[in-house]
Formats: structure tokens, C-alpha cells, sequence
């Protein structure tokens, strides 16, 4: 069943065409200061819908071997979100987490049975964790002390 859904967001996902928009904090990450972006397809915004710091767009990465998401980034009533929150990658790319500066304890876990999982919650500033997606699909994830609060994100591996 997770197969079927997993295809079919990416599916869904890769059809959109992308537009350039200003990219704000909480959704460009360090692009600098524009980013092309794709609305992001239901599948993903009913995961993402209680993310104060989702903007219903997904960040088009696919040309970058590397890509940074900060972890206790402002949103979600504190320092509880990621940033960007949704990335559109290439399958062979590797995504870094990294912690943001007392920004409280944080983890990134995958849903159901994903290959993310940074350990247990940590607030040191500068940890980082590191996955690199070979695999195609939607990857989405949430740190375990904040994700009552919204504080999830998801990969998109194209």
C-alpha cells in the first residue's frame, strides 16, 4: 500500500511544471534569494497541512548534489520547524540536517518504516545528520518531540 502511495505522489509531483517565486526564510533555506518552486500535490500538503511554515509549494532542488535543511528553524509556536520544509531532489543526492543554534532538542525520524533517523533529540547547534536518497519516491518525516506541534517535512526523490 505505501509503494502505491509513494508512486503516485511522485508521479503527481514530477508532472508540475515550476515557476520562479521569492523563496522566504523558512522555504529557501541558503538558495539564496529566489527559488524555483512547484505547488505541492495533495499527498504531501495533507501530510504537511498543520506546518505553520508551509506555504503549499515544494522547493525544486534537482540540480543540486547536495542540499541543506535547518532543524529548529522559527514556526510551529517556536523553533519547531525545518527549513525548506518540502524539497523536490534527484535520486543520488545527499540531504544534510542541520541543527540551528539553541533551538531547542530535535530529531529527524522517518514515517512508517523510511531510512531517516537521526537518533534521539539533540539541541546541540551545528549537529547535522546526513541521508543521501537513492532510492525514487516521497520520503516524509517529523522530529518525535515536536510533531503534535507540525514540525514535519518531506523529501520528494525524483
Amino acid at each position: 500500500m505505501r509503494a502505491v502511495a509513494i508512486t503516485s505522489i511522485t508521479g503527481l509531483v514530477a508532472g508540475c511544471s515550476g515557476s520562479n517565486t521569492e523563496a522566504d526564510a523558512n522555504q529557501g533555506g541558503s538558495s539564496g534569494s529566489s527559488a524555483q518552486t512547484t505547488p505541492a500535490q495533495s499527498e504531501v500538503s495533507n501530510y504537511l497541512s498543520d506546518s505553520s511554515n508551509f506555504d503549499g509549494n515544494v522547493i525544486i532542488k534537482t540540480s543540486s548534489d547536495e542540499v541543506t535543511v535547518q532543524v529548529g528553524t522559527n514556526g510551529n509556536g517556536g523553533t519547531n520547524a525545518y527549513s525548506p520544509v518540502a524539497i523536490k531532489i534527484a535520486s543520488g543526492t545527499t540531504v544534510t540536517w542541520e541543527w540551528v543554534k539553541n533551538s531547542g532538542l530535535h530529531n529527524v525520524i522517518s514515517e512508517e518504516n523510511g531510512p531517516l533517523d537521526s537518533g534521539d533529540p539533540v539541541a546541540e547547534g551545528g549537529t547535522t545528520y546526513m541521508h543521501t536518497f537513492s532510492d525514487v519516491g516521497v520520503y516524509p518525516y517529523y522530529c518525535t518531540p515536536h510533531e503534535s506541534l507540525g514540525m514535519k517535512g518531506v523529501i520528494i526523490v525524483e
